[in-house]
């Protein structure tokens, strides 16, 4: 019975790593085939994402709003208010996967 409580764990973690990936993967191809911005610095918008989510996921939740907040003042003073979107969307993902994953290791 552990067995098979560990493997639907692993196998949910891996389901929502799957999802992370297509909505990170989603937002390259939007950002550099829709909003006609460069691979590489959309690439780098998504991992810069990701990498703040990882540093950031144990924090409280108003200096995830902080986060959110800043990016989005961002987008709109350099008029990318899509791809800040985009970006906050993957700063989102990151976390919550981030969150459920060490959740769960703490059961």
């Amino acid at each position: 019975m552990e067995n098979m409580l560990s493997k639907m764990k692993n196998n949910k973690n891996t389901v929502m790593l799957a999802v992370f990936c297509a909505i990170a993967l989603l937002a390259i191809i939007i950002g550099s085939v829709v909003l006609k911005a460069g691979v590489v610095a959309v690439c780098v918008l998504v991992i810069l994402q990701a990498a703040i989510a990882a540093f950031m996921h144990q924090a409280e939740l108003w200096a995830h709003g902080l986060v959110v907040l800043v990016e989005l003042i961002a987008g709109i003073i350099t008029s990318n208010i899509v791809l800040t979107v985009m970006c906050i969307i993957v700063y989102v993902a990151a976390t919550y996967l981030l969150e459920s994953v060490t959740a769960g290791e703490n059961r």
